[in-house]
């Protein structure tokens, strides 16, 4: 039996391509990992292989068959682990694998699988840098934190400002809890009422009469001099029979509308 090459190539090759196959990707069934094999300039089949570790391979020349399963006519190991590879029966009950029992020397986190078609001779390179690894660890657990603080800021900075009400009325708070501040409010109002009453009393009638009067007083009652505020409550409504539109904005409408 003979083989050739139907293309011109710059670099000689026996088979027309290589899969990798392990549990990494199930032996070919899951598809989204990469799992093809290329050529360098000397001819070489290499592939970038990284996963956890210890790990087993083999090489494919087909890869999967149309019906979806992996091929097991031209599928490639080492099952006596002298680094050559080797072509086992289809039949053979032996695992037909490259096993890989130690991790990547430090400072490499994976391996570039190496293998000449012609010797079916294969190495294991030791590749990839650990620090470029936790750097991108790294900027992927801190970039996406830092680029949304930054957008809340900018959004704030240009689109989102606080006005201060430099002209209403200020709110002189106390250091004293709300509930103590109520009560000495309280006392001095009805201090205030009590010895208004009691000025009243003295010249106009009964002091007891006048006091037991204005006991009573509704402690909320608004002072005549003070000015009262007042609350506007607006809504538009747009009720378009016709055009089927009806849309109502604020106020009472649309909390009617809710209940």
């Amino acid at each position: 039996m003979q083989q050739g090459d139907l293309v011109p190539r710059a670099v000689r090759r026996r088979y027309p391509h290589f899969w990798v196959h392990g549990p990494y990707n199930s032996f070919g069934y899951d598809s989204g990992l990469p799992q093809v094999m290329s050529q360098d300039r000397q001819g070489d089949w290499i592939f970038n292989f990284m996963t956890e570790w210890p790990t087993t391979f083999q090489l494919n020349v087909w890869g999967v068959n149309p019906d979806g399963t992996p091929d097991l006519t031209r599928v490639f190991g080492d099952p006596d682990n002298d680094g050559i590879l080797d072509r086992l029966s289809p039949m053979s009950l032996l695992p037909n694998v490259v096993n890989i029992s130690d991790y990547p020397p430090s400072p490499f986190v994976a391996y570039q699988i190496s293998a000449n078609d012609g010797s079916l001779r294969y190495n294991l390179i030791p590749t990839g840098l650990r620090r470029n690894q936790i750097i991108i660890y790294f900027l992927l657990m801190f970039l996406p934190v830092a680029s949304s603080l930054a957008g809340v800021l900018c959004y704030r900075h240009v689109f989102y400002t606080v006005k201060l009400n430099e002209i209403g009325k200020p709110e002189h708070r106390s250091i004293l809890p709300i509930s103590l501040r109520s009560s000495a409010q309280l006392r001095r109002y009805l201090a205030k009422v009590n010895l208004g009453r009691l000025n009243e009393a003295g010249s106009c009638g009964s002091p007891s009469t006048e006091i037991a009067e204005y006991d009573t007083v509704d402690i909320f009652e608004v002072a005549p001099n003070s000015r009262r505020r007042t609350v506007l409550i607006a809504t538009m409504e747009y009720d378009i029979e016709d055009w089927g539109i009806k849309i109502k904005i604020g106020g009472l409408g649309v909390m009617a509308q809710l209940m």
